[in-house]
């Protein structure tokens, strides 16, 4: 399935993820407010992510180093997917389809809640009047896109 983006699309999803860069140490701070936000959607997921939770309670698994180490990992595999868009599409898509193969137990509405997670913490790191209804369309078909992607990649195993 090829979901095509726009050049406006595209250009709207790079240019919030350059906001959202901007937060200062953004990795760590983004990339544990959205899995603290998807793992409170979906817990079952914490294994399918390979996030070892050894803690007694999620609040101290969401205040672990390690917690914040990986979702820093996360967040610098994913800044490096949203710099290919537009001119290196297919070395995207076959990086995606890749990092599919890793991610063999993520079901579809695993994608959707990390998708909606996703669009939330976009939202809480630049606000509202940045990350307009457009910007908001635009990344949901990115992220549609992109998650498909994967999907396709770990039905090749």
């Amino acid at each position: 399935m090829h979901t095509k983006l726009s050049f406006t699309q595209v250009h709207h999803v790079v240019d919030t993820w350059m906001l959202v860069q901007m937060t200062p140490n953004y990795a760590e701070k983004v990339g544990v407010r959205l899995f603290t936000i998807f793992f409170t959607m979906q817990p079952e997921a914490i294994s399918v992510f390979n996030f070892q939770c050894e803690s007694s309670s999620m609040q101290e698994f969401f205040e672990s180093p390690r917690f914040a180490l990986q979702a820093k990992d996360y967040m610098r595999t994913f800044a490096s997917i949203i710099d290919m868009l537009g001119p290196n599409l297919e070395v995207m898509n076959e990086t995606l389809i890749r990092l599919g193969t890793e991610h063999k137990g993520v079901t579809v509405e695993q994608y959707d809640c990390m998708g909606k997670a996703l669009m939330q913490t976009i939202e809480e790191s630049i606000g509202k009047d940045e990350f307009t209804p457009a910007h908001k369309e635009s990344w949901e078909i990115c992220w549609r896109m992109m998650s498909r992607r994967m999907l396709h990649g770990s039905r090749k195993v």
